[in-house]
């Protein structure tokens, strides 16, 4: 991976991603019962100092775990994929085809790099982290001890940019790191702590129930890795997100609704009118959660939407004539969207319109019956009358389009795949190409106010 790398101006922008500007990486393990957190240094820097890992978000990433893996599989050119990790652990060799030759990259190849997507998995099912510390989103991933002396004389010979060292880890006494983040709280008693949580199950849970038909993967075109993209923009400590595909394996049971706080249905390129199996049975679960499971939240987003309405019986229709609306679009709100308290605590005004990304070819023709289930429409476009919809009780929450999304991430993402759906050649030229025509017919769009108004719901009491 060579050549061409993020352009310099492109870090994100407040009103277009969400609030980490900043993510960052401590690596520790225990030895003699002490906390040790694992440091570099580069040949690069004139500081010369040690530190941890971390990254700034660029408008690309979207959310702080795709840029971590992004600087793990380039940056650090691959060297904590556990293949290697167990290599230094057991003192083995590193060797040149353990780690990538080069630490720059393509901005669309990132997403073939294997390092880049087992990250992301580390990342999304990693229980520990630690948010909202001036802005940063901090997670610790725990390493087996390493004897550093010879790992960094086998990185030495290989030219490897980074040496690294062990800190002892004093919440009382830490003179390192130039952002001062070793000061800002006790790791040793929080990673205690986040782990006592984790094995006696004691966190909140949140579930993503994903519709994918059995052997998509979790990065295909139009998914982007949701454990990691939803893990990213809404987790915080204490909870535990889980991933489930009803294509694969049971949906959530009573155990696990029983700890639950919310439901999470994003899109998915099936119609909810198709013939599967587990379509049908999804919608018999939604019915039982929705009649049976009161305090569980709902968020359904797209097909998520589709789908709900479906199970209580509205209608889900295609828009016919091949239409598939996509790119950012404006909704016309009601005026009482803004009575919710979720609304009110996100912090966005009452305005009469913003504009989301979108990306469907079926809409919503008939809602559940309102007596019974008290559900309401609050918002319009010109393509789709039913685009927000918000129960009295302010427990369900579906949205058409797509506040998970970003316009540079979407377009950045779907230009190799749109590449290759216009049959063109594989080469950087092309790739550019369908990247400067999206980025042509951008429309801006309000992803900040649609990712508080989701957190809201999803945190609110």
């Amino acid at each position: 991976m060579n050549s061409e790398s993020f352009p310099e101006d492109n870090h994100i922008k407040k009103e277009d991603l969400n609030p980490y500007k900043e993510v960052h990486l401590f690596y520790y393990t225990y030895i003699n019962s002490e906390l040790h957190i694992l440091l570099h240094k580069s040949s690069k820097e004139q500081d010369n100092k040690f530190r941890e890992i971390y990254e700034e978000l660029l408008v690309q990433d979207n959310a702080p775990p795709f840029a971590l893996a992004r600087t793990l599989a380039t940056k650090y050119r691959g060297l904590f994929r556990q293949s290697n990790i167990n290599k230094m652990a057991s003192g083995e060799a590193i060797t040149e085809k353990d780690i990538f030759e080069s630490s720059e990259y393509i901005w669309y190849d990132i997403w073939n790099n294997e390092a880049f997507i087992e990250t992301l998995d580390v990342l999304a099912f990693n229980p520990i982290q630690y948010d909202n510390i001036r802005g940063k989103l901090i997670y610790f991933l725990e390493l087996p001890a390493i004897n550093l002396n010879l790992l960094n004389e086998n990185l030495q010979k290989l030219n490897y940019e980074y040496t690294f060292m062990y800190h002892k880890y004093s919440y009382e006494n830490s003179q390192l790191d130039k952002l001062k983040l070793l000061n800002c709280f006790d790791f040793n008693s929080h990673i205690q702590q986040t782990k006592k949580l984790a094995s006696e199950d004691l966190m909140e849970y949140y579930v993503i129930v994903s519709c994918k038909p059995k052997g998509e993967q979790k990065d295909q075109a139009g998914f982007f890795h949701f454990p990691a993209l939803f893990n990213g923009l809404y987790r915080k400590n204490g909870e535990k997100w889980l991933y489930v595909l009803p294509s694969i394996q049971e949906l959530p049971d009573e155990i696990i609704l029983s700890k639950c706080k919310a439901i999470i249905i994003p899109g998915s390129h099936l119609h909810v009118y198709d013939y599967h199996d587990f379509l049908r049975k999804t919608e018999d679960w939604i019915r039982g959660l929705i009649h049976n499971w009161p305090n569980i939240k709902f968020l359904g987003i797209c097909f998520g939407l589709q789908l709900f309405c479906d199970a209580l019986g509205g209608k889900t229709e295609s828009m016919g004539n091949g239409v598939f609306i996509s790119g950012g679009e404006e909704l016309n709100l009601h005026e009482d969207l803004f009575k919710f308290n979720f609304i009110k605590s996100s912090g966005v005004s009452n305005i009469n319109s913003l504009t989301i990304i979108q990306a469907h070819g079926d809409h919503v023709t008939n809602l559940p019956d309102y007596e019974k289930y008290r559900v309401k429409n609050y918002a319009f476009s010109k393509t789709c009358e039913r685009e927000i919809l918000v129960s009295e009780n302010e427990r369900i929450l579906c949205i058409q389009g797509h506040p998970e999304y970003s316009p540079h991430f979407n377009r950045y993402r779907f230009a190799p795949i749109l590449a290759k759906w216009r049959k063109m050649d594989l080469t950087p030229e092309n790739y550019q190409k369908v990247l400067d025509e999206s980025l042509n017919n951008s429309t801006h769009t309000n992803s900040l106010e649609f990712r508080k108004i989701c957190h809201s719901f999803l945190k609110t009491k």
